[in-house]
């Protein structure tokens, strides 16, 4: 019976993991519904999935993401924060709507190649209520090029500038 209940526990834990993320495609974005229980926190639900906990993008290059927001949708008092790879950004805007629902919304992300995470966390509670839902959306993502750098015009102007200063003391040294 020992070695029964043994084994009984060693699967139990064995098979309890880390929750784990839901992917966003970068050429089609995300939108729908996550939720939350036990109070303020971390979000522990993703489209009624409680093995989800957090969003995952895979960016080949750098790129931008026009959009990250989300919106109560529960009870009007709720209020999320954004995390990215594990640190918060801070909302380009919120506001509350006229029934009282909060609005955040993120303007351009910047994404480095490679692998990220983003997730909110519930930092206001509706009265009454330690459980939630609201909605998300991440757009697509578009790669981000760096402005050409103009290195003959620099060189130009840079010429320019030390045959003025030679001229300059040339003609000072003339005196």
């Amino acid at each position: 019976m020992r070695k029964i209940l043994c084994m009984l526990c060693f699967l139990v834990f064995a098979l309890a993991g880390p929750l784990g993320a839901t992917t966003i495609d970068p050429t089609q974005g995300w939108t729908g519904y996550f939720a939350w229980t036990g109070g303020l926190g971390q979000i522990d639900s993703i489209d009624q999935d409680s093995s989800q906990d957090e969003w995952s993008i895979t960016v080949a290059e750098d790129s931008s993401m026009a959009v990250a927001t989300a919106w109560d949708a529960f009870a009007p008092g709720d209020e999320f924060a954004f995390y990215v790879d594990g640190a918060e950004v801070a909302w380009d805007e919120t506001y509350v709507d006229g029934s009282g629902y909060f609005h955040g919304l993120y303007n351009d992300l910047f994404l480095t190649a490679g692998t990220h995470t983003l997730t909110f966390f519930v930092t206001a509670m509706a009265d009454g209520f330690d459980y939630g839902g609201a909605y998300a959306e991440f757009s697509a993502v578009e790669p981000v090029s760096g402005a050409p750098v103009p290195e003959p015009a620099t060189f130009f102007l840079l010429a320019i500038g030390l045959l003025g200063v030679m001229g300059l003391r040339k003609k000072s040294m003339m005196k």
